[in-house]
């Protein structure tokens, strides 16, 4: 990894006098959002990185040129990507497309002006340094430079496909993208580190390119493309804005932290009720919501899923199992399961994130779903 920690002191442009301010422009409502990174075109530009082009009224932004290199070079990602493949990004302001020097397409974030953000920056720094980079269960972002302007930081990622935007096939690929998850949420606990945003779009695949066309005429396709049988699926981490780093040595148990600004309808209840809370047994509580909600129809025929995830998501935060014992479970249920359930053709799309039925709710559940299996 090639950390770019010069401060390039030019004549400083106009940008927002907060993170906060950056943070509330809107791609689709405001047409001035993308001003800020105009203004670090060229700042950008020095470092080998040229922005794409800015997307107007909500409408993603586009690189400018071509050609593409082939998919192999691209980070470690796979792709499809035709002669003709025209990259886009958009749909927030706080990242922005571009390509590198060596016309790889990668994301920039903007991270933090002065205090404002700067846990985000201490833990992407720890997570991208030596050991912790190269251990085996860190599948967190890769940075692949962190810019400093005046005050603010940029990190540069590779540009990666958000992990529900092909659905999943089989029993199969869903329990790995739940080993795969809870092997890096055991992981960033072991040293203390609370994610606090699990969701969807906060983990990536390793895939950058053309995705499988779903339909066709009007219908979905049937066969499915095989996306993930077509390359070795690896899931990776992102965003740690409002996550929060403890000492190593402090016992899960001790640690606590204020309130988040989360709106996630499947954040844990004791994040929004105005006290300090334990933000690992948070983390567990909304992983267990999220597999549930997008791999509720798999769950009564793969034994001892839904306990686990019963398990993950009880009421009282001290009463949940912590992730090292989840991703134990899950592996163990993963390689316990039926051959014939985990290979059979099934659509998981992630549409809605209910709760976790309770034990009674679930044996009820249970039941309902084997009779329309």
């Amino acid at each position: 990894m090639h950390t770019n920690a010069i401060n390039l002191n030019t004549t400083p442009v106009t940008l927002p006098s907060s993170l906060k301010e950056w943070k509330a422009a809107h791609p689709a409502m405001d047409p001035h959002w993308s001003q800020p990174w105009e203004a670090l075109r060229t700042f950008f530009q020095h470092y080998g990185y040229t922005l794409y082009i800015p997307g107007q009224n909500g409408h993603p932004g586009q690189a400018n040129w071509s050609p593409r290199p082939a998919s192999s070079e691209i980070f470690g990602c796979y792709g499809n990507i035709a002669a003709n493949y025209i990259s886009y990004f958009g749909g927030d302001s706080v990242v922005f497309g571009a390509r590198d020097r060596g016309n790889r397409d990668v994301v920039i974030k903007v991270i933090s002006k002065g205090e404002e953000g700067i846990e985000e920056l201490r833990i992407l720094q720890y997570l991208n340094s030596a050991p912790l980079r190269s251990h085996p269960k860190n599948n967190t972002i890769t940075v692949l430079d962190f810019l400093y302007y005046l005050d603010w930081s940029f990190i540069v990622m590779p540009a990666m496909t958000t992990s529900s935007d092909v659905p999943m096939y089989s029993a199969n690929e869903a329990l790995d993208f739940c080993e795969q998850l809870l092997s890096t949420l055991s992981f960033l606990h072991d040293y203390r580190i609370a994610h606090l945003d699990i969701a969807s779009e906060n983990i990536l695949i390793n895939y950058h390119g053309e995705l499988p066309e779903r339909y066709a005429h009007g219908r979905r396709i049937s066969p499915p493309h095989p996306f993930r049988a077509t390359f070795p699926a690896r899931y990776v981490c992102i965003d740690f804005g409002i996550s929060a780093m403890f000492p190593v040595s402090m016992p899960l148990s001790q640690c606590l932290t204020a309130p988040t600004l989360s709106t996630r309808e499947h954040r844990a209840p004791e994040g929004s009720i105005g006290r300090l809370y334990n933000p690992f047994a948070a983390d567990v509580y909304q992983s267990a919501r999220l597999m549930y909600g997008w791999f509720m129809s798999i769950v009564p025929a793969i034994p001892g899923f839904l306990d686990l995830l019963q398990d993950m998501s009880r009421d009282s935060p001290a009463q949940r199992i912590s992730a090292a014992d989840a991703f134990r479970r899950m592996r163990a249920i993963r390689a316990s399961a039926p051959t014939q359930e985990l290979w059979k053709p099934t659509l998981l799309d992630l549409q809605d994130i209910p709760p976790v039925p309770s034990r009674n709710a679930g044996e009820m559940l249970d039941e309902t779903l084997k009779k329309d299996l």
